[in-house]
């Protein structure tokens, strides 16, 4: 399968999925959904990373409408969602963030995995101080 989904094994509020080789968009929506499942099994907060360095984009197909479907069904617990990807679908992602303002909010492209747990853990941070004002 070119999509794997799985809780993260150093960030236990974090759903991770991996993308590699070639995939389709019907393989998108399906992995979605797990990483939804899988984040509504849990009453906290979760992050989604999407970690599509290793796969190859479709070179047809709806790419702003499939992002718009995923947040149909996004779980109330799930937190932001880090796009691990190269530069093409950064620009797809700052698309998004424009065209659609309420999800733009929680949707954030990176290039690597380890800016996407910087980006985590900074949040992380920032609502711990939150919580204790």
């Amino acid at each position: 399968m070119p999509a794997v989904v799985r809780w993260d094994e150093k960030h236990p509020n974090v759903v991770i999925t991996i993308y590699s080789g070639n995939w389709t968009w019907e393989e998108f929506y399906t992995a979605s959904k797990e990483a939804q499942q899988l984040a509504a099994t849990v009453q906290h907060r979760v992050d989604i990373i999407v970690d599509m360095q290793q796969g190859s984009f479709p070179k047809q197909g709806p790419a702003i409408g499939a992002a718009q479907n995923v947040f149909r069904s996004w779980p109330e617990n799930a937190g932001n969602l880090i796009i691990v990807a190269g530069s093409f679908i950064q620009t797809m992602v700052n698309i998004f963030r424009k065209v659609d303002r309420k999800h733009g909010q929680i949707v954030f492209a990176v290039k690597s995995m380890s800016e996407a747990y910087a980006m985590i853990e900074h949040e992380q941070g920032h609502r711990s101080e939150s919580e204790m004002e």
